[in-house]
């Protein structure tokens, strides 16, 4: 019978989302680059100001899963992700970045892929991570 591996980790404190063109790493786990992995987490996103938040729970290559919300400035706002992976090239974790809220009409989206496809409005805030 095949035996499962249980691995977690957490953020020690808070991360800025301070560039609105990158991503930010929270916590990762090291295991390995065999096997089927099953890999969930949640992030807890809050900002000073309007915002859109993308995540990804992904490998550093491969995207398990992402998702992106419009935060409204001071809310609390949980994301979950989750997802199965093969072979991972590298450490699993989250990774999220935020971009300006601008509501306007045109609608852009994002996939597990990072080609289009949920819809979301148009494009700086501190988020925690639960694994």
């Amino acid at each position: 019978m095949p035996s499962l591996t249980n691995l977690t980790n957490s953020l020690g404190a808070d991360v800025l989302l301070n560039n609105t063109a990158n991503y930010f790493d929270g916590p990762s786990v090291a295991q390995g680059t065999t096997g089927t992995w099953f890999a969930s987490g949640t992030v807890t996103v809050q900002d000073t100001v309007a915002a859109n938040i993308f995540c990804k729970l992904w490998d550093g290559t491969t995207i398990i899963s992402s998702t992106a919300v419009g935060d409204t400035a001071t809310f609390f706002i949980s994301l979950a992700l989750s997802g199965v992976i093969t072979s991972p090239a590298g450490n699993l974790r989250i990774s999220c970045r935020e971009a300006i809220f601008n509501p306007c009409p045109d609608l852009r989206s994002i996939s597990r892929d990072g080609s289009m496809h949920w819809r979301i409005p148009c494009e700086y805030p501190l988020w925690q991570s639960f694994w």
